[in-house]
């Protein structure tokens, strides 16, 4: 009797038509469920090649009903895409960033207050056009005079509307608005594209930092406005292109007076993205007294040329060699101490020290020349190596010119 040895199949793929196809692998789903199902598109407010207008407004009221379209209409016309407004003077004490819907534009606004006569004042918004409504991330309320607003994009947009106390408020009053306002700033990340726009009730007279103005002198606001700039890292855009006077000014006084209040604020990283602001009178119908300042922006992703400031070394050798010039600087390093010392009497022996550093600098400064720029020489630029360069140039265009055997021996 013969045992036949069984052996056990081992199938490597499925048979087709008895037991189905092969189910889908969790890859195969996704990949199906990507091309299959529409993809949401994402709006983005900053956008290369794509210009955008950023402005600031202070409407002095929009309680009457029909200021409101006129003001969509006028930013339609204009191809504005968001501004800062202030003083609108909705009270909705119930929520602290109320939205309104007009069409497909949208006005976000924080509540105004009530002054010392029951009167409502104040009120910070924003009015978005409609890609600028479907960029939006989220609003914030920081306080009565300051909202905050981000949007997508990369990088990611902020832009700040606010409204400073005017000169003649209290200082500390003054002075705890900017505080708020640096620190919102400051909680930013450093790639943020910042953008501020506000009536800040400043006057910022001609300077370095502010070639164009329509002022000569700064106020008390201005200075504070200044100082806030300074430690941000910001500019404002009102100041740096150079514009006709009656394009500057955003402001008319009642008795006819002309004044730079309202500005546009960029961060100093994102600056080259700047391509124009300046004041319109394109609002006149929105009845107010104060004009719009319109920023245009283009992003660019062109790296500053940051030039380096270092100041250059005295040449101390020469106390050495010109009695001259150690004299000379033995008598202004005596003075400059003594006037150091002389300001405080109690002074420690680690500031004494700190006077001494000081005044030695600035008596080399004023006494001892300073060392010659030596720009190093690279290797190929030295007289030897260009003296046989012109050389053996000189000795290949003889041979090139003389086919003798003669010649071609003495190469």
């Amino acid at each position: 009797m013969t045992h036949k040895k069984k052996y056990q199949s081992h199938r490597i793929a499925r048979r087709a038509g008895k037991q189905g196809a092969r189910p889908a692998t969790l890859a195969q789903i996704a990949v199906e469920k990507l091309a299959t199902e529409p993809k949401e598109k994402i709006f983005r407010l900053m956008k290369g090649k794509r210009n955008i207008t950023i402005s600031t407004f202070n409407t002095r009221t929009l309680q009457n009903t029909s200021k409101i379209p006129e003001l969509i209409n006028s930013a339609i016309s204009t191809n504005q895409d968001i501004i800062c407004i202030q003083e609108h003077r909705f009270l909705h004490e119930d929520t602290e960033v109320k939205e309104h819907n007009i069409y497909d534009w949208k006005m976000v606004t924080t509540s105004a207050w009530k002054n010392n006569v029951n009167a409502t004042n104040g009120g910070c918004g924003m009015l978005l056009s409609p890609l600028a409504s479907k960029a939006l991330i989220n609003t914030e309320k920081i306080s009565p005079r300051i909202m905050i607003a981000n949007f997508k994009g990369n990088p990611q947009t902020t832009v700040i509307s606010c409204y400073s106390p005017t000169n003649v408020h209290d200082e500390i009053e003054v002075e705890d608005f900017y505080n708020e306002l640096a620190a919102v700033v400051r909680q930013l990340p450093k790639h943020t594209f910042i953008v501020i726009g506000g009536d800040f009730n400043a006057q910022l007279g001609k300077s370095d930092d502010n070639r164009y103005t329509s002022h000569t002198t700064t106020n008390r606001n201005g200075t504070m406005l200044q100082n806030f700039l300074t430690e941000n890292k910001l500019i404002c855009l009102n100041t740096k292109f150079q514009k006709r006077h009656n394009q500057l000014y955003s402001f008319t006084s009642a008795n006819n007076s002309r004044s730079q209040i309202d500005f546009v604020l960029i961060s100093k990283k994102w600056k080259n993205s700047a391509i124009n602001c300046r004041a319109y009178s394109s609002f006149l119908s929105v009845q107010s007294d104060h004009r719009i300042v319109t920023a245009n922006l283009r992003l660019s992703l062109r790296a500053n040329i940051c030039r380096s400031k270092s100041t250059p070394s005295p040449e101390w050798s020469s106390l050495k060699n010109d009695v001259d010039i150690r004299n000379n600087f033995v008598i202004e390093l005596k003075n400059r101490f003594a006037l150091l010392e002389n300001e405080n009497h109690t002074n420690s022996p680690n500031e004494s020290y700190k006077n001494f550093e000081q005044s030695c600098k600035e008596a080399a400064s004023l006494t001892i020349p300073t060392k010659p720029k030596i720009q190093k020489q690279k290797p190929w630029e030295s007289k030897e190596v260009c003296s046989a360069r012109e050389e053996l140039h000189r000795a290949a265009t003889t041979r090139d010119f003389l086919q003798t055997p003669e010649s071609e021996s003495t190469f």
